[in-house]
Formats: structure tokens, sequence, C-alpha cells
């Protein structure tokens, strides 16, 4: 980044650069624009810059850029799962207690994120069912919870062969 003759320069490509030149009549070099709110299209690579108030900025996506709007953003009624909200929830607000005061978490924050953990881990092993709802399958027909593959015609506790 260089200012020369008013203007703001930013080294674009080093192919055959010769600091002798001027950034005008060099290819190697490009103007850098002043901002204009307008114009939001601004890429974010290592070599984009814009002025403003004649200091040189990188720019950057504004976080609140988009207006929020129901079905976009959010949903009026959420459809997800609300176990599976619940503990994501416990698990979030576990993380950001811990990032903001590391030394001063909560023993609530603490038995829910063990409890939400346990949770995860009891659902990933199968040992309980997480109640989330599957897909009908082609013929609209409803899927039980969990699923066997077995040769079995119906289901019967007295005569089935991995019940021990």
């Amino acid at each position: 980044m260089v200012e020369y003759s008013g203007e703001f320069y930013t080294l674009t490509t080093l192919d055959s650069f010769d600091s002798n030149l001027d950034p005008i009549v060099s290819d190697n070099w490009g103007a850098v624009a002043d901002y204009d709110p307008a114009y939001n299209t601004y890429e974010l690579s290592d070599h984009e810059y814009v002025v403003y108030k004649g200091r040189v900025f990188s720019p950057e996506t504004d976080v609140n850029a988009d207006i929020p709007q129901a079905g976009q953003h959010f949903v009026l009624h959420d459809p997800r799962n609300p176990n599976l909200k619940r503990h994501m929830v416990r698990l979030a607000v576990y993380e950001l207690t811990k990032l903001i005061a590391p030394n001063n978490v909560s023993v609530v924050r603490i038995r829910d994120y063990e409890d939400s953990m346990k949770w995860l881990n009891d659902t990933v092993r199968l040992r309980l069912s997480p109640q989330i709802l599957r897909k009908l399958d082609e013929i609209k027909k409803p899927v039980t919870d969990w699923q066997l593959a077995t040769l079995q015609t119906d289901y019967n506790p007295h005569r089935n062969p991995w019940f021990i």
C-alpha cells in the first residue's frame, strides 16, 4: 500500500515488478477507490482496500447486513425436535459462558452441560431413542423408531433371536 500524488495504490502482482516505476505507469499497482456505501459487493481478498475520509481500510462484511425476515432467517413454529433443540441450547450456553468468564461458570450450567453430553452419548450408542421423526417411505408408510435388518416378519419378543 502506497500513497502517490495524493492517491492510494496497492500492489496486485509481483510479475516483472520494477520498484523504480511509478504506480501510475506500472501494471503491478492498482488504484484504491473511495468507499461507496451504495456499492455492496466488495471482495474480501488480501489486496482489496477502500479509502474513507483520507484513510485506507480493508472492507469487511456487516454482520447485521440482512434484515431478518420470517421464513428466510427464522420460522415462527420451529419444526426441529424440541428435545434436541434443548440440549443444543444447553451446550451453546455453556460454551458461551465458558468463553466470557471461564473461572465463573455456574454449577447449574456445568450440570446441564454434563447431562446433555450424557444424553448425546447415550443416543449415539442407541441406549435411548431421541424420538426424532423419520421421513416416510415412498408409499407414505410410517416408519418405526428403530429398525433392525432381520428376516423376521413380525416382532415377537419371545422368538427374537437377538434377545437374551
